[in-house]
C-alpha cells in the first residue's frame, strides 16, 4: 500500500512542479480564450447580450 501512496505522491509532485503559475493578464487570457472574446465582443449588439 505504501508503494501506491509513494507513487501517487511522485505523480502529484511532478505535476505541481511543472505547473505554470502566472498572474499576468496575457497568460490568463491565453488559458481562458473565451473570457478574452467575451471581453472584446460582449458589448457588441450582434454578438453580445
Amino acid at each position: 500500500m505504501i508503494r501506491k501512496v509513494n507513487s501517487a505522491y511522485r505523480v502529484l509532485l511532478d505535476y505541481v512542479t511543472e505547473y505554470r503559475f502566472s498572474f499576468a493578464e496575457d497568460e490568463f487570457y491565453e488559458q481562458n480564450p473565451e473570457t478574452w472574446i467575451w471581453l472584446q465582443f460582449g458589448d457588441d449588439p450582434l454578438w453580445g447580450k
